[in-house]
């Protein structure tokens, strides 16, 4: 066959056929290129080199058994091989490789960096190109089977904590491919920094339990040639830089090449990498519990226990390998071994040779071929490789022969330098002998080993490297909100579902609201929301129906983790439902017109009733004539205007239904038309004559019959009948025609009613079956709903045809995101069932605050919950301000306590308390379950912690106060001593005993609150509780606001608004500790110095009052004239001097905080214009490159408006100008809230001592008046009783009064102080609530 007799369609067939990937692949050199000329237009053209795959005559088979029909010899096959096409003779080199169904060799290497450059960048741009990490794999498998890997990495990481990040995705992706994949080797160069160090091989250790494989390393020579890996990279990176070449694509970073890369390339998969993986990885290599031991000495030694009586040592010669910083090694006669000891060694023994040794070269290619010479030299030994370190090469001999029985051991001994005793085995008993020229690290030491005896199987180099990965125990922030990163979530549209449903169980994300066009929302899943809003509304006629049969909906309890969603599910349900829902409305429609048809008659048959009594008198119950034609004619002759031509008229009449509402009209009309010549009798329908339509909320109507005279008035009649809507029924003139219709009616009825109940089954059968899917499908499709709605929201990838990927921004709590990376991947995996897939990305982006501030989130649990609740009722906390919960979790219950104090109460309400606690998950099970749940109740229980705590701390307070239902307690007996006679008691109506007699007063405090003799005083007891109650609600008042000043300089430090502590804080705080913090110290000094037991001038009666001194301070008077003879004018030296300083100082406070905020803000913009004025001097001669680079887009992900996260947070804003006019308004407001604050604030804590003695009043009123009066009687049963009922009202009131409405009155005054007087100091409550994509328990209803 001739060259002619070729068609030109083989020709093309067999040249394409040449250039399948399959048949020959590409060269992966630059300057690989062959000039060909094109025989249509004649030019010159570089075409890149092929190499073939396999053999001439191999490709001719293929060729034959894919294209039978052409007729082409092999020689001919041969001359049409294009000339590009090299044949594998041709190549540089050639491999044989015969490889397993479960093997697979892979060859792994760091290409070249990736240098960021745009095709029309700017000439600046020039020299500040980002680079991007390119690592690649190449896949051998049986028969000829091939995968190629390029990992991308945002940043410059060509170390070796990224080997182990990279090897994790390709392996996996890798048994993905491979289900039975069993055995990996590995080949690498030697790069010390990369590949050949200490982490490699720990790895090595890991990899069968991490990938359910066995792992081989191999490393090359150090001049070894280049692999099939560097055509993988330069494919990747050539293919990427022309499509940027030809202005197809614009590469900023890594998400960026990738895509581009696998729109170019498609025989090899491009995975991304991101930074904060390779940080993971790096941290868990180089933590205390996931690194070898590093920088530390190590002792190593085999052992093993034979059947004989001696105790073998094995020798293992190891030589020093390249180290992460050094190359240099050792030769091979610097190496020592670790042991040679031989325990309880005869002569015999001593001169046998150990039963292995291996020497390690450096020169040697290949670590592992070494251990398979030496598992050749054994044929009943198994030899595995477990470890190298970073000076050594370890090798652990777990042979399983009949010399050795199970209890042999192998014992690894590290020397670590914070705990030796950790690793639970017993330190060796050598001495430290360095290698020769070791530098400090690993190095090995003649050792001897004591024997141990275990079972138990473990890794040894467990011992040397800890765990893999130590738990991150995260303690959750609760003083100050979490960390929140802003994210770019980008998502392929096939796993976007699977994904968001992951997220929605985990509520970790808050996705962003862009309402201001920042990029364009796909809305292409408006129909599927529009469908799911379609079948709620289904579903609730369901349910209403499946109600009105008094059903139950089946209700699974884990219907939420049981019941996956998945998109196809929502087409199913749609079939499901429309069924459902047809063929209900079809079985409705029967009923509703049965049910109009049987109203119809039971009308009927009502009518006929009355009127048949009407007409007959029937229902007479006295002797009257019955209604005759005569009669009414002449009842209706009276008022007819022509008598002759009315005598020859007919009595008519109508009757029928009307409904009650519409009756008046209708007789006012009547009686107009009519000129009052009608007559007409009503009767109201009874309730049991419309069961069937009870849930229509039809009004109730009346049966009427009318009665008139003439033709004319029988059509006015008609007409307005018919204009009201009224059912007219027909009465039969004779009775045997009424009987008969009464029959006919009643047995239509009863058909009726038959009808009615088979519908009514059948209806109830197929709400039934509704029943056992239908909180299935709410709980599916209210997630499913959500789940579109949030798709909705995003934005497709510009830069990738046929719109496959989803990108969105939302904010996820810094610590939860490798935990929701972790999330999307499962859900990827999910949708793909195992396939590859594109990966879910999420990119950190930066954000500046104060552009767009984080949203607040707090790790709260149950019992947190109910005071965070508190405080977020008040304001949302700014993000990472201070959170007040903490603290109120104390100050809370205990000041509410200071008003409520009393044992009693307080144990009513700790049990009541405790009873919700301890019921919980029970109340929670119920209110769940209940259709309206009691809102009262909800909120109680809600705060049940709360009131736990209250009830605890009212407890305290009341042994304080020694009140137990209005009752003293005398638990450690009085210091006070009542010496008095009974005459004298009976004759004085008024006693007193005196403190300064030893014989009233022992002189010493009581041991615990107050004293139970204080009781018996009465009235004259509240002189006493008002001083102790005023003094102490003024002394927390004044400690609880300066907690609350203090906790405003902690987040001006915190936020390094440092000149707000000198400027605000200070001025505050001098303030008030230069008035109501010497008001405190005043209250102590007296309570210290003066006291009824003392001595003048140290008695009661010289004790100054603290309200007058204070007085006088602030109106500078030394308040002599108010001092008694006897008594001392100063409490303490000096005392009117400090007074005066004070009240200067803290005069001196308000010009400070009133200017010098608003002072230091206009000299720092007058610092920032003038800094502004000359770089834009600067500048001035560059606004052509400012301008280009302003417009220059760099951007993560393009979006179909081109908005990029830059643009949405962008970085380089002008700073906002500040209008001083409203600083010093604002500044001004603030120094006299805070002056004024300061007294209106010490004045409202007094509302501890006024509610903390009304309290204790009214049990004091509750008691005297209606429980003690009860004992003061007879003692005899009507007195029991009395005493009973007096009890159970005593009870009554004690708890709807006391505890209820009193504790609701210190619940409310606790809140307040907390809200205004303590949160106002510095917390500002203006931040935003952290709204995660959650998807809420599924409820009964």
């Amino acid at each position: 066959m001739c060259r002619h007799d070729i068609s030109d369609v083989i020709k093309k067939l067999v040249t394409n056929f040449y250039q399948r990937d399959d048949i020959s692949r590409e060269a992966p050199a630059i300057k690989d290129v062959k000039i060909i000329k094109d025989i249509e237009t004649g030019e010159k053209v570089p075409i890149q080199k092929r190499h073939m795959n396999i053999t001439v005559r191999e490709a001719y088979f293929l060729f034959q058994n894919d294209n039978p029909e052409a007729n082409i010899h092999i020689s001919k096959f041969y001359e049409l091989r294009p000339e590009y096409v090299l044949l594998t003779s041709q190549m540089s080199h050639k491999v044989k490789l015969e490889i397993a169904t479960d093997e697979a060799i892979m060859q792994i290497d760091f290409a070249e960096n990736y240098s960021v450059i745009m095709q029309d960048e700017i000439q600046s741009a020039h020299w500040g190109h980002a680079q991007i990490t390119v690592f690649t794999a190449w896949v051998w498998l049986s028969e000829g089977k091939r995968y190629s890997y390029s990992i991308v990495i945002d940043v410059l990481c060509n170390d070796k904590y990224t080997v182990y990040a990279c090897l994790k995705k390709s392996m996996v992706s890798l048994k993905n491919e491979i289900p039975g994949l069993k055995t990996i080797k590995v080949f690498s160069d030697g790069a010390a920094s990369q590949f050949k160090n200490k982490y490699t091989v720990s790895n090595l250790c890991y990899m069968p339990t991490d990938f359910n494989v066995q792992v081989e390393w191999y490393f090359f020579a150090t001049s070894h040639r280049k692999g099939a890996v560097v055509r993988v990279g330069a494919v990747v990176k050539r293919s990427v830089w022309n499509q940027v070449r030809q202005r197809k694509a614009d590469i900023s970073n890594a998400v960026d090449f990738i895509l581009t890369a696998r729109k170019v390339v498609k025989n090899i998969d491009t995975m991304h990498l991101s930074e904060e993986e390779v940080e993971a990885n790096r941290i868990m290599l180089l933590t205390e519990d996931g690194t070898i031991c590093s920088q530390e000495d190590f002792s190593l030694g085999l052992t093993f226990k034979s059947k004989f009586t001696s105790l073998k040592v094995f020798q293992l010669n190891v030589n020093k390998i390249y180290s992460d910083d050094d190359e240099s090694s050792w030769n091979e006669s610097e190496s020592e071994p670790l042991a040679s000891l031989i325990d309880g060694k005869s002569s015999n023994e001593s001169d046998s040779e150990p039963l292995a040794s291996i020497n390690y070269a450096n020169t040697s290619a290949d670590f592992l071929d070494n251990s398979r010479s030496l598992i050749r030299s054994f044929n009943s030994t198994w030899v595995k490789v477990v470890g190298l370190v970073d000076a050594i090469s370890s090798i652990s001999l777990s042979l399983d022969t009949s010399l050795f029985d199970d209890s042999r051991a192998v014992l690894l001994f590290p020397v670590v330098k914070h705990d030796e005793a950790s690793s639970g085995y017993k330190k060796p008993v050598g001495k430290r002998k360095k290698f020769p020229n070791a530098r400090s690290g690993l190095c090995p030491t003649n050792v001897g080993y004591m024997a141990t005896k275990t079972n138990k199987k473990t890794n040894p180099f467990d011992i040397l490297r800890g765990q893999r990965a130590s738990p991150n125990i995260h303690t959750p922030a609760f003083f100050r909100s979490e960390n929140m990163s802003l994210c770019q979530m980008l998502l392929h549209r096939e796993t976007a579902f699977d994904c968001l449903y992951n997220l929605g169980m985990e509520g970790k994300v808050q996705f962003i609201n862009h309402t201001e066009g920042y990029y364009v929302a796909c809305m292409d899943y408006v129909s599927q929301v529009q469908l799911c809003n379609k079948l709620i509304h289904t579903m609730k006629n369901l349910q209403a129906e499946i109600d009105d049969c008094n059903l139950t909906t089946i209700y699974y309890p884990n219907v939420d983790t049981e019941e996956v969603p998945h998109e196809s599910d929502l087409q199913k349900m749609q079939a499901q439902l429309t069924e459902i829902e047809v063929e209900l409305k079809d079985v409705l429609s029967d009923k509703e017109g049965l049910e109009v048809q049987q109203q119809l008659l039971m009308e009927r048959l009502f009518v006929l009733q009355r009127a048949e009594e009407f007409f007959t008198g029937a229902n007479n119950r006295e002797a009257v004539m019955a209604w005759t034609n005569s009669i009414i004619m002449n009842l209706l002759h009276d008022g007819l205007h022509s008598n002759t031509r009315d005598n020859q008229a007919h009595l008519l009449f109508y009757t029928g239904t009307i409904l009650v509402d519409k009756f008046r009209a209708f007789e006012q009309v009547c009686w107009r038309i009519c000129h009052g010549n009608f007559y007409m009798r009503r009767a109201e329908i009874p309730l049991n004559a419309r069961d069937a339509l009870k849930q229509r909320n039809i009004g109730r109507k009346y049966a009427f019959v009318i009665l008139f005279v003439g033709e004319a008035m029988r059509k006015k009649i008609s007409k307005l009948c018919e204009a009201f809507s009224v059912q007219l029924h027909d009465y039969p003139e004779s009775a045997e025609e009424r009987m008969e219709h009464r029959k006919r009616v009643a047995t239509e009825l009863n058909d009726i009613k038959l009808v009615l109940e088979q519908i009514k089954e059948q209806r109830r059968r197929i709400l039934t079956n509704a029943t056992l899917e239908l909180c299935i499908w709410r709980a599916k499709i209210m997630k499913i709903l959500m789940i579109y709605n949030a798709m909705n929201k995003m934005a497709y990838v510009q830069q990738v045809d046929k719109k496959r990927y989803l990108v969105t921004e939302c904010w996820i709590p810094t610590n939860c995101l490798a935990h929701v990376r972790s999330t999307l991947f499962k859900g990827a995996l999910r949708a793909s069932k195992g396939a590859n897939t594109f990966p879910p990305i999420i990119t950190v982006l930066k954000f500046k605050s104060r552009l767009n501030e984080p949203p607040t989130y707090f790790e709260v649990n149950k019992f947190t919950r109910c005071f965070q609740n508190l405080i977020d009722a008040y304001g949302i906390a700014a993000y990472k301000e201070l959170n007040p919960a903490p603290y109120t979790i104390i100050t809370f219950p205990f000041l509410f306590a200071v008003m409520f104090g009393d044992v009693g109460h307080g144990i009513l309400m700790t049990c009541f308390a405790a009873w919700m606690c301890i019921k919980e998950k029970a109340q929670e099970e119920r209110m769940r379950n209940e259709r309206n749940p009691n809102e009262v109740f909800g909120l109680v229980f809600a705060g049940r912690y709360i009131i736990l705590l209250m009830g605890l701390f009212s407890i305290y307070t009341g042994f304080i106060y020694n009140d137990v239902f209005s009752k003293s307690v005398n638990l450690f007996g009085s210091h006070w001593r009542v010496n008095f006679t009974h005459s004298t008691v009976n004759t004085n109506k008024y006693l007193q005993l005196d403190p300064q007699k030893t014989s009233d007063y022992l002189g010493t405090p009581y041991i615990f609150g107050i004293d139970p003799i204080w009781d018996t005083a009465g009235q004259f007891s509240i002189t006493t509780y008002n001083s102790l109650k005023m003094k102490m609600a003024v002394i927390l008042g004044v400690v609880h606001m300066l907690f609350g000043l203090s906790l405003s300089a902690w987040n001006n430090y915190y936020f390094k608004n440092y000149w707000d502590i000198y400027l605000v804080f200070l001025p505050q705080i001098v303030f008030m500790t230069c008035l109501f913090f010497y008001l405190v110290t005043m209250i102590f000094i007296k309570w210290s110095t003066f006291g009824g037991y003392y001595d003048t001038p140290y008695n009661s009666a010289c004790a100054p009052s603290i309200l007058i001194m204070f007085i006088n301070m602030m109106l500078f008077k030394d308040g002599s004239k108010d001092v008694k003879d006897g008594c001392e004018l100063e409490m303490f030296p000096f005392q009117i001097g400090l007074q005066y300083f004070l009240i200067c100082l803290a005069f001196a406070s308000i010009p400070v905080l009133l200017f010098g905020k608003p002072i230091h803000l206009q000299m720092e913009q007058k610092r920032i214009k003038e800094i502004q004025d000359a770089e834009r001097k600067r500048n001035a001669n560059r606004e052509t490159v400012s301008t280009l680079r302003r417009t220059l887009q760099v951007y993560n992900v393009e979006y179909m408006k081109a908005a990029t996260s830059s643009q949405v947070f962008p970085d380089n804003l002008n700073e906002e100008t500040i209008d001083m006019t409203e600083v010093w308004i604002h500044q001004g407001i603030h120094c006299i809230e805070s002056v004024l604050g300061a007294i209106s604030h010490t004045a409202s804590y007094l509302r501890l001592w006024a509610l903390s003695l009304a309290h204790n009043q009214l049990s004091v009123v509750l008691w005297g008046f209606v429980l003690r009066k009860m004992f003061n009687g007879s003692s005899n049963y009507s007195q029991s009783i009395l005493i009973y009922l007096a009890f159970y009202v005593w009870a009554t009131l004690t708890v709807a009064i006391l505890v209820i409405m009193e504790g609701l009155s210190a619940f409310l005054h606790t809140l307040r102080l907390h809200w205004v007087e303590f949160q106002s100091k510095f917390y500002e409550g203006s931040g935003e609530k952290f709204m995660p994509f959650y998807f809420e328990p599924t409820h009964r209803y």
